[in-house]
């Protein structure tokens, strides 16, 4: 039950911090190549547009960036580093975007 409550805690911080710089963005995603652990993932602003776009792949449960090499989809560099952060408890995870990325 703690840990319910400080994911709570934290994602009332993460969007308060969103709402406080005037950057609140729409996550939208969508399934690539018909599987259920790729999906392609773009931040909307308010008025529509764009902000980043990128791929992401889940290993062990969690979202990490992607790309596409010689066919193969894999992590990413910055996924491969998120990921080595997660492994050694130093992260929560997931690739980012966000405001100005």
């Amino acid at each position: 039950m703690s840990s319910l409550k400080a994911v709570i805690k934290l994602l009332t911080v993460v969007l308060m911090g969103f709402l406080l710089s005037g950057c609140l963005q729409t996550m939208k995603f969508a399934r690539v190549d018909n599987r259920n652990d790729l999906r392609f993932t773009e931040w909307v602003k308010r008025d529509g547009s764009v902000a980043k776009s990128y791929y992401e792949l889940q290993v062990d449960g969690n979202w990490f960036e992607a790309e596409r090499k010689n066919g193969v989809w894999g992590l990413s560099e910055m996924g491969r580093m998120d990921y080595q952060q997660k492994l050694l408890g130093t992260s929560s995870g997931g690739s980012g975007g966000g405001c100005g990325s």
